[in-house]
């Protein structure tokens, strides 16, 4: 089977080189063929306006990757990662003493009664609390672990939105050297077709290469920009899930000490 596998993955890098040698030659003959395919002033030309269209594509894309960014802020840092949706500041020091109380660790049908009013909240903390299990009460180390469990599977529900978020902040400053360079290439060409065909730039083309560059300049400094804001609005949603996630796995820890 193994020989079988490494027959099969040489036959498929063969292949791979072949068609890279294939296309190669093919680019070779056309470059022959019809140099001016690969001219510069031709490649200018005829590719303006999808050079125009991607810059303002770049520039589309850098607004929509600042609106997701605000709203993902918007939605988990102040809606999503609320104290109150994890637990309320009574019902959690209810717990620890409901905790401290040895009959409660020693039978689970006592620590049922005396968590009942807590568990009638709704957020993350009645929801640990209505599942705890006999086992973990009756050892500390246990305790400790079901907490740290149960909450590493609530927390993870925000991975996505964190890993949303870096990859746009990864994205943004490329998007905006794109855009940087699809704007210089646009001036230099309005540039050269102004002086090949009349001799001199016009007003008129000056404004289109002041356009150009300014187009260039706003992609850079937005790409940037996002890269920053992303930056912030990642540490922000980090910081909020570490601070709730040792609030409430700190509790059996101080379950273990009386006032």
């Amino acid at each position: 089977m193994a020989q079988m596998d490494n027959s099969i993955i040489k036959h498929v890098k063969q292949t791979n080189v072949l068609v890279i040698a294939v296309l190669l030659l093919i680019l070779l003959i056309v470059g022959f063929a019809k140099p001016e395919l690969m001219d510069s002033t031709f490649i200018s030309l005829k590719l303006r306006p999808f050079i125009q269209a991607g810059g303002r594509i770049c520039v589309f894309l850098l607004y929509a990757m600042t609106i997701v960014l605000v709203v993902n802020y918007v939605y988990y840092g102040i809606f999503k990662l609320s104290r109150r949706n994890f637990y309320e500041d009574d019902q959690r020091g209810d717990l620890i003493e409901v905790l401290r109380d040895p009959t409660a660790r020693a039978d689970i049908a006592v620590f049922r009664q005396k968590t009942k009013a807590l568990t009638a909240e709704n957020n993350t903390l009645a929801e640990i609390i209505a599942s705890m299990l006999p086992s973990a009460l009756k050892q500390q180390f246990m305790l400790e672990q079901y907490f740290k469990t149960k909450m590493e599977n609530h927390m993870s529900k925000f991975s996505g939105s964190v890993n949303t978020i870096s990859l746009i902040g990864n994205i943004g400053p490329i998007v905006g050297f794109l855009g940087t360079l699809l704007g210089l290439i646009l001036a230099f060409a309005v540039s050269a077709d102004a002086i090949r065909t009349e001799g001199q730039m016009t007003p008129d083309t000056f404004g289109q290469l002041q356009y150009s560059i300014m187009i260039a300049i706003i992609t850079s400094i937005f790409g940037v920009t996002i890269k920053v804001i992303g930056s912030i609005v990642r540490q922000a949603l980090l910081s909020k899930i570490g601070k709730i996630d040792d609030e409430i796995t700190t509790i059996p820890i101080e379950s273990m000490y009386s006032e």
